[in-house]
């Protein structure tokens, strides 16, 4: 099939398509869309694999272009379905509150995600159970696994994945990656109500869930990132690229009290430089700022030890 040209894989897809013959039109559609990673294509495949009742990977290719799915109305609603069927709830929801969704698409969506959750509940109970009960005991497993058992609770219904949610928050053993994971998606499903979270210093914290800012909008964040840029972008490549890792690490494990630690950006990206171009050599320290900020970037990069193992 391979050997046929676009044309001719789009032609004979669509009329397989027209003649409801759902799996030729998917076999024609996937090979077209090797050939040709477009956007159209991706959209023709996406939905003949729906149609074909192949849900795990009309989800897997709809991944390419997800944005596109969120502004066509018929398109949104395929996606929808799509992450239903594969109960995939959760991240049904965050696709559904996206900003740039339509408002007026959001009723008929959150109600077929609460439908599937209500048969799942019926029909799946003992395996919520197991998911739930792995989920809100993951932070006495491997990174890897507790990253495994992160990813499948988005299967879970939204009250079950609540329920884990807050518990976990309150986990002193959960690593810093994966509450700021967490916390997230609940900013994405713009949760609404008071979230208690256990933060870096070992204190409990309250926030509203409308507080929840994007991580890349704290401001902190922004002037982390461009001084990055300001520095390093033409005269270091691979420095910046190092870097940039490094802080974007750093800014997920202080999400969402950033500012209260990054006071001084400037500095803090100048003592990661200092340290990158000293290759493990400790750096001199010359103010309490300095200090300070060795305190917390040291504290950190103890979390991304822990990612390791």
């Amino acid at each position: 099939m391979n050997q046929k040209s676009a044309e001719q894989l789009e032609r004979e897809g669509r009329e397989a398509f027209e003649r409801e013959d759902w799996s030729l039109a998917s076999a024609n559609f996937e090979a077209l869309y090797e050939k040709q990673q477009t956007e159209q294509n991706n959209h023709l495949l996406v939905e003949a694999l729906y149609l074909d009742q192949r849900y795990q990977a009309a989800q897997q290719y709809a991944a390419d272009f997800v944005t596109t799915y969120l502004t066509d109305h018929a398109l949104f609603n395929l996606l929808i379905s799509l992450l239903v069927h594969n109960h995939r709830f959760i991240e049904a929801r965050e696709m559904a509150m996206d900003p740039v969704v339509h408002q007026d698409w959001l009723p008929a969506a959150l109600q077929e995600i609460q439908d599937g959750e209500r048969v799942a509940k019926s029909e799946m109970k003992e395996t919520i159970q197991t998911v739930s009960r792995q989920f809100y005991h993951l932070s006495d497993q491997s990174f890897s696994e507790q990253k495994r058992r992160f990813d499948a609770a988005l299967a879970l219904p939204l009250d079950n994945y609540l329920v884990g949610a807050k518990y976990l928050l309150l986990d002193p053993f959960l690593h810093p990656l994966l509450r700021s994971s967490l916390l997230e998606v609940l900013q994405q499903l713009q949760y609404q109500e008071e979230i208690e979270l256990l933060w870096l210093d070992e204190q409990r914290h309250k926030i509203g869930g409308q507080q929840l800012p994007l991580l890349g909008s704290i401001s902190s964040v922004q002037a982390v990132n461009d001084e990055i840029q300001r520095r390093l972008g033409h005269d270091d490549p691979m420095a910046e690229q190092m870097i940039t890792q490094q802080a974007q690490l750093e800014m997920m494990y202080l999400y969402p009290f950033n500012d209260r630690v990054v006071t001084d950006p400037q500095l803090w990206v100048d003592r990661l430089i200092q340290k990158y171009r000293a290759g493990g050599v400790p750096v001199d320290v010359s103010s309490s700022a300095e200090e300070q900020v060795d305190q917390w970037q040291k504290k950190l990069d103890q979390y991304t030890t822990r990612l390791m193992h």
